[in-house]
């Protein structure tokens, strides 16, 4: 795809339609003042994310969605400090084993939501997850990622999250306790993991949650009935 003239621009948008091709590998430098790329659910875009994107560092919303974008996720997307929407959901990208790109996102301090569903990402959470933006970041979405491993306890410093998705996943072990730090959760899913254990009283301390999807697991034990107390579920 070859775009000519556009250095000026501050949003494109060019959702839903029938492209075809790569993205230049010199974005950075044509876009210098782009704030929002949006080229969700072309369904037609391939290769890589080039990593002159980390050039634009103007760059507010990137949206990526549902392409057939491949390779990896590079670290290079947490120069992109103003970036408050990140959605790469629905391709076929990848990630080292420590999905070490969530750590260089803790530089993007101002991210709000961060959606990564639907790529075989085929790591384990890293603990400097607790280090994405807390005071910031209101939706974290990574189901269907291949994600194995334990949730780390520093989840609980997303302490702004509205809406946590790591449903169909192969994560294992038992829910943090310290997920009772979310106390503005409204959608909690972890359906179809392997988690084991108890659901803990820990669970009540969510005072805001609407919806609690906990669907093909291995826990055991009986349900809290501090659950309900829970009126908005």
């Amino acid at each position: 795809m070859e775009i000519f003239n556009i250095s000026g621009m501050r949003v494109i948008e060019l959702l839903g339609n029938n492209l075809t091709g790569t993205l230049p590998l010199n974005i950075g430098s044509m876009l210098p003042n782009i704030e929002g790329l949006f080229l969700i659910s072309s369904m037609h875009l391939f290769g890589t994310i080039p990593h002159s994107l980390s050039n634009c560092s103007k760059l507010i919303y990137l949206d990526l969605g549902n392409n057939r974008l491949t390779g990896l996720i590079s670290n290079s997307l947490g120069y992109l400090t103003h970036l408050k929407y990140l959605f790469l959901e629905g391709n076929y990208l990848i990630s080292d084993t420590t999905l070490s790109f969530l750590t260089s996102l803790s530089n993007c301090r101002h991210l709000k939501l961060l959606e990564i569903s639907g790529n075989p990402l085929n790591g384990v959470l890293p603990i400097s997850l607790g280090n994405l933006s807390g005071t910031s970041l209101l939706h974290f979405k990574a189901s269907n990622c291949i994600i194995k491993g334990e949730i780390p306890r520093e989840i609980g410093n997303l302490s702004s999250l509205i809406d946590l998705d790591l449903s169909g996943n192969g994560l294992i072990g038992s829910i943090p306790t310290t997920i009772s730090n979310l106390r503005f959760l409204q959608l909690f899913n972890l359906s179809h993991n392997k988690l084991s254990g108890f659901i803990g009283d820990d669970l009540c301390k969510l005072q805001n949650l609407g919806y609690l999807h906990l669907t093909q697991n291995q826990l055991s034990g009986s349900i809290p009935n501090c659950l309900g107390n829970l009126t908005s579920l």
